[in-house]
C-alpha cells in the first residue's frame, strides 16, 4: 500500500490529518494547505472555489454542521480590446496576460501586479491606462511597506522571520516556518 508523502509528512511533524470528526475550532488551531483543503472539500461534496481563506471558512462550517453560505453566482468573462494608453480603465479589470503584456510594453520588465497596484486600478475605473502608467511608477517608486493579506502566511512569516534575523539563509528561513506551521495555533 503506497503512503501519502504528504500524510506522511504531517504525521512526522504531529500535525493531525484532516477528518471529519474534527470540530471547526480543532480545524482552526493548525495551518493547512490550500491542497489540503481542496482535496478534503471534495470529498465531503463541498465547493472548492475561491481563495484558501472562503475554503477553509466552508470546511469549518461542515464540520461544526453548520449550514454553508450559497455562492454568488459567477460572472461570464468577457475578452476587452488590447489597452491603449488612452483606453479608459474599466469597472471591472482583470489583472491578466493581456493586461500584464501591454504594462510590461509600457513599463519595461521591472513591471508586476503588485496589491496596491491592483487597488489602484479598481479604484480609478474610469482613468486612462497612461494615468495607470504614471501610478504605477509612483507606486513602485514609493518604498513603503505594506501589509500581507492573512491568507498568505508563509509570506507573512518570512518577512517577519527576516526582519528578526537578518542574516537568515533561505533553509534556515525554511526550517523556522516548517516548526512554525507544525504547531497549533492558540
Amino acid at each position: 500500500m503506497e503512503v501519502d508523502p504528504l500524510l506522511a509528512r504531517r504525521a512526522q511533524e504531529g500535525r493531525p490529518a484532516l477528518t471529519a470528526a474534527m470540530s471547526g475550532a480543532s480545524f482552526r488551531r493548525w495551518y493547512w494547505l490550500r491542497s489540503e483543503l481542496v482535496a478534503f472539500a471534495r470529498t465531503r461534496g463541498l465547493p472548492t472555489s475561491g481563495g484558501k481563506i472562503d475554503i477553509a471558512d466552508r470546511i469549518a462550517l461542515h464540520l461544526d454542521g453548520k449550514p454553508l453560505m450559497p455562492l454568488a453566482p459567477r460572472r461570464r468573462r468577457t475578452v476587452s480590446a488590447l489597452p491603449t494608453l488612452e483606453g479608459i480603465i474599466p469597472p471591472a479589470v482583470q489583472c491578466d496576460q493581456r493586461l500584464r503584456a501591454f504594462f510590461t510594453d509600457q513599463i519595461g520588465s521591472s513591471f508586476r501586479f503588485t496589491v496596491r497596484f491592483q487597488r489602484w486600478l479598481h479604484d480609478h475605473a474610469g482613468e486612462t491606462y497612461a494615468a495607470a502608467v504614471d501610478s504605477w511608477r509612483a507606486l513602485a517608486a514609493d518604498r513603503t511597506v505594506t501589509p500581507i493579506a492573512p491568507q498568505f502566511e508563509y509570506n507573512g512569516f518570512t518577512r517577519s522571520y527576516r526582519h528578526s534575523h537578518p542574516g537568515a539563509t533561505h533553509a534556515e528561513v525554511t526550517q523556522a516556518w516548517q516548526a512554525q506551521r507544525s504547531k497549533p495555533r492558540s
